[in-house]
């Protein structure tokens, strides 16, 4: 975020890098509100997962769309981080759960964190190839496209996945 703010807008790194002070507190009320909307609202954690998805998808669009302006794009990003890290947050602390009848708690906690950690260290270095080789509106459709591959593919085991039951 603050790279794309401050070569989209002109501020400094200083001023780029306060934009993202709200993280700490916008993060804690996301794990908050998530855990309600998992335990009260949205019981199947993968639809749960495929609707942040969804979220991040429509604010990254927006930031395609509308017009240019720091308030909106920084409103916007922080929607895409918060809303990217809730899916994460569900995939790596409440699916795994599902397994216990399995024995196989442990082992797919291990295998969502080391996709995390993959997909993390893979998305730092490819945003940055993309965005040097093709701008920022390349970056935001390719972060589109992936938003969407995940929301279908989290999707296909979302009816299996309510036929487990509740843990």
């Amino acid at each position: 975020m603050p790279t794309y703010v401050s070569e989209n807008f002109g501020l400094s790194s200083e001023q780029s890098i306060l934009s993202t002070l709200m993280f700490p507190i916008i993060g804690t009320a996301a794990v908050l509100l998530t855990t309600f909307l998992k335990n009260k609202v949205i019981r199947n954690e993968i639809v749960l997962a495929a609707m942040y998805l969804g979220i991040c998808t429509l604010c990254v669009l927006g930031l395609l769309v509308l017009p240019k302006n720091y308030i909106l794009s920084t409103v916007l990003l922080t929607l895409v981080i918060t809303a990217s890290m809730s899916a994460n947050y569900v995939t790596i602390n409440f699916i795994p759960i599902r397994f216990s009848r399995y024995g196989k708690v442990s082992l797919m906690a291990g295998m969502l964190n080391a996709c995390t950690f993959l997909g993390s260290s893979l998305s730092a270095y490819s945003t940055a190839l993309i965005k040097d080789g093709l701008g920022w509106s390349t970056v935001l459709l390719v972060w589109a496209a992936l938003s969407v591959v995940g929301m279908l593919i989290a999707l296909i085991p979302a009816k299996k996945l309510s036929h487990m039951g509740d843990k």
